[in-house]
């Protein structure tokens, strides 16, 4: 009969100290919450470029409209003579 081979973790295969796959394990954990702070970085970066274009067109729309009552209220000014 054939042997099956079991799946072991890999800490656990060759049967290293256990502050070493403690480490391994520590590095894994470490990298992953490093890349999770990562993506919350670039979202916040996201977010606030996408807040500060949103400023910026709320303004041009301001201005614009103030342009716009300007140059009616000139057209609609008596003509002085």
């Amino acid at each position: 009969m054939v042997a099956q081979k079991r799946s072991v973790p890999a800490c656990s295969a060759r049967r290293p100290p256990r502050s070493e796959c403690c480490k391994a394990v520590f590095l894994r954990l470490a990298r992953l919450l490093l890349a999770r702070l990562l993506q919350v970085r670039l979202l916040l970066i996201r977010l606030l470029l996408a807040r500060f274009l949103f400023v910026r067109l709320l303004l041009a729309r301001f201005l614009f409209v103030r342009l716009l009552q300007a140059r009616l209220r000139l057209t609609q000014l008596p003509a002085r003579n």
